[in-house]
């Protein structure tokens, strides 16, 4: 708690809860005995908190080469993350993958009468 108001000859002091700052949010200004705490914002696609009352938002890691997104970051939580499927010898991929899709692959084809 803290002093929200100060007390004076005919009043007693008003003391009051401090806000709490939710995930998805930082400590901006830290409480005083007279001041509550201020809370940010974590900025969406760049940082994240997934705990109240912490003093800075973390950076949001991407997927890596190997994988892609399988649900996007919020700023509570990270991205989700899928291994990348791995085309067999007797496959190609028919569609490339990208930043939220899986590759495809498909089976070649068979030449008829090759020797």
């Amino acid at each position: 708690a803290y002093e929200a108001r100060a007390p004076t000859a005919t009043t007693d002091r008003a003391c009051a809860a401090l806000t709490s700052c939710y995930p998805g949010t930082f400590v901006f200004l830290d409480a005083t005995t007279s001041s509550n705490r201020v809370c940010r914002n974590c900025t969406l696609g760049l940082t994240y908190q997934p705990a109240s009352n912490q003093p800075v938002c973390l950076p949001l890691p991407g997927c890596t080469s190997t994988e892609y997104q399988t649900t996007p970051p919020t700023i509570t939580s990270q991205a989700t993350c899928a291994a990348l499927r791995v085309c067999l010898a007797a496959e190609y991929a028919s569609t490339a993958s990208t930043p939220t899709s899986n590759r495809v692959c498909a089976p070649l084809s068979t030449c008829e009468g090759a020797a």
